[in-house]
């Protein structure tokens, strides 16, 4: 059976429709598409009129497609396939609003066109968010750029409210958050109180941030659950996880290695498109633990409390590959769906490594030629 995705299905009616709708929309928006030495205000206001949407959705419509004229691979692969919707698109150019080297570019171009290539029937979809992740996957690993400074604004709204911003490397806004979490539930607090003690209180919280880093590829970055992959080094103790994929418990709950073994194959919960961490999911037993099944990384799977709600309720249930943990979800009205891990533990995730470990390194030989 051939790859595709699910909401290009050509035997599901709905799909079909979905898919014709993203096509007409694009090819609309591509026909009114003024050249860059056109006054585009202009443009977008006659297209604005006739759709009855707002002139800055239009404006941001266009920017997006130029922004897609920046990556010919991709632009070809959707013109091919039209997958992408206008939000997946905007959330592309939102993703690169910063860049211009036209080496990281080329880059982003080749890592969408590999990850929004289905390989799979019936695939899932990755939504935009993930498409963002993916890209600033790419431009924290890529470029050379030293990274923006951290900074923290306050704003007191009035006598009643106030609100301050902290702009943080990605690895600190994960402890931060790790911690903030960490009193919330040892203190039974909400988020927003436990965040006012953690900065105002005196007693200490243990907190410990997991991070994966391929030791046996030079220059690999490492992964942080909730955030990406990062480049640079990140202090800490690191232990070999390959084990911890051959591990049976009698016990429920899995072992501390078992659960990092798994967070680090599934990268998030692993419903169709859900976003949440896998750090912050449960780990279900696929085969029920009451019905024998065994506390193993092939028999767990992480799911958020919502999800894992659904598949309690038998409202869905799934069948998961041992070796590659993709899975394939049985719905209750009886249609069926794939998904594939995203975690830097998974099988396809080994390739994107080594290709970042080489165009690294053919980098730095260009750099010492010059």
């Amino acid at each position: 059976m051939d790859a595709f995705y699910a909401h290009c299905s050509t035997t599901d009616d709905l799909a079909r429709q979905s898919h014709q709708l993203r096509r007409q929309e694009y090819e609309m928006y591509r026909r009114y598409l003024p050249s860059e030495s056109d006054d585009v205000e202009i443009a977008a206001a006659r297209v604005a009129r006739a759709t009855g949407t707002s002139d800055t959705r239009v404006t941001n419509i266009f920017l997006s497609l130029y922004r897609l004229d920046e990556l010919p691979h991709l632009r070809a692969l959707h013109e091919r396939m039209f997958h992408l919707d206008l939000h997946r698109i905007l959330a592309i150019d939102r993703a690169l609003v910063a860049v211009d080297d036209e080496e990281v570019l080329a880059t982003v171009d080749a890592v969408l066109v590999d990850f929004l290539t289905p390989s799979r029937p019936n695939q899932i979809m990755p939504s935009a968010a993930r498409i963002r992740s993916k890209i600033m996957d790419v431009i924290r690993t890529e470029e050379d750029s030293a990274p923006s400074e951290d900074s923290v604004t306050f704003n007191y709204i009035d006598d009643t409210k106030g609100a301050f911003n902290a702009l943080l490397q990605p690895a600190q806004m994960r402890a931060v958050e790790e911690r903030i979490r960490t009193v919330a539930k040892q203190e039974k607090l909400t988020l927003p109180e436990a965040f006012v003690r953690a900065v105002l209180g005196t007693k200490k919280t243990h907190i410990v941030v997991h991070t994966y880093k391929a030791l046996d590829i030079p220059d690999a970055p490492q992964w942080v659950s909730g955030v990406g992959w990062l480049s640079g080094h990140l202090e800490g103790k690191f232990t070999d996880i390959d084990a911890a994929a051959q591990q049976v418990t009698t016990n429920y709950t899995p072992t501390e290695p078992m659960k990092r073994f798994v967070e680090g194959r599934d990268g998030t919960c692993r419903w169709p498109g859900c976003g949440v961490p896998a750090h912050r999911a449960q780990k279900d037993h696929r085969i029920e633990w009451a019905e024998g099944g065994p506390t193993a990384p092939w028999n767990l799977v992480s799911l958020c409390q919502h999800h894992h709600n659904i598949k309690t309720d038998r409202r869905a249930r799934y069948i998961m590959d041992p070796v590659t943990a993709e899975i394939v979800w049985l719905m209750e009205d009886g249609t069926w769906v794939m998904d594939k891990p995203t975690g830097p533990l998974a099988p396809n995730q080994r390739r994107w490594l080594q290709t970042f470990a080489q165009r690294r390194k053919s980098r730095r030989g260009r750099a010492t030629r010059v």
